[in-house]
C-alpha cells in the first residue's frame, strides 16, 4: 500500500507548525477510540494509519499524539486538555445553609448571605442544585417549631450587620 500524502482535501499541502496538523474534533476522538481499543480489536499501528486515511483522507498523526489524545478523552472526559473541576467551595456551605433555614426562617436570600457570608450566586445555586423546595419548607417548618417552643423571635429583622451579628451572637447562647 501506498504512503498517503499529506494534502489536504483540495490538492494544496497542509499549513501546519513543527508536524502538528488541524485536526477537527471528530478526527480527534475517532483516531482516539481507535487508538485505546486496538488491544481489543488486534488492529495495529499500520492498520490503524490506513483505516483513518480511508475516512478522512489525512495522515494518521504520531504514536505519541495519539497516546495524549486517548489519555484526554478517557481521563477528562474531553479533548479540550481542561479538567472539569467539581466546586468545593459550594458543598461545603450545604450544610450551614440547612441550619440557616432552622435558625432563621423568616430570612430573606440578601439577609440569609449576609449572614452565612457567602456570595447571594454561591446560595442561590445551593439553593438550585442541591436542596429541593420541599427539603427548604421542612427546615423553615421546623426552626419556627423550635422558635414557639423557646418563645424567641425567629429571623433577622435588621437594618446594619452590627446588629446581625448581635442577634446571632445572642441566639449561641
Amino acid at each position: 500500500m501506498e504512503e498517503p500524502h499529506r494534502t489536504s482535501k483540495t490538492g494544496r499541502p497542509r499549513k501546519h507548525g513543527y508536524g502538528m496538523k488541524n485536526y477537527t474534533k471528530e478526527q480527534k476522538i475517532v483516531a482516539a477510540v481507535w487508538y485505546h481499543e486496538r488491544h481489543y480489536t488486534g488492529m495495529t499501528y499500520e492498520q490503524l494509519k490506513v483505516n483513518f486515511y480511508v475516512r478522512f483522507r489525512l495522515a494518521l498523526p504520531e504514536n505519541k499524539t495519539l497516546r495524549q489524545w486517548e489519555l484526554q478523552l478517557f481521563r477528562s472526559g474531553g479533548l479540550s486538555g481542561k479538567r472539569r473541576r467539581m466546586n468545593i467551595g459550594r458543598l461545603m456551605h450545604i450544610p450551614y445553609v440547612r441550619e440557616s433555614f432552622i435558625r432563621f426562617p423568616n430570612a430573606s436570600m440578601n439577609q440569609r448571605s449576609e449572614i452565612l457570608g457567602i456570595a447571594t450566586g454561591t446560595l442561590s445555586s445551593i439553593l438550585l442544585k442541591d436542596m429541593t423546595p420541599e427539603e427548604i419548607e421542612a427546615l423553615q417548618e421546623k426552626g419556627r417549631q423550635m422558635a414557639n417552643n423557646e418563645n424567641v423571635s425567629v429571623g433577622p429583622k435588621v437594618n446594619n450587620m452590627e446588629d446581625k451579628k448581635t442577634k446571632i451572637d445572642t441566639k449561641k447562647d
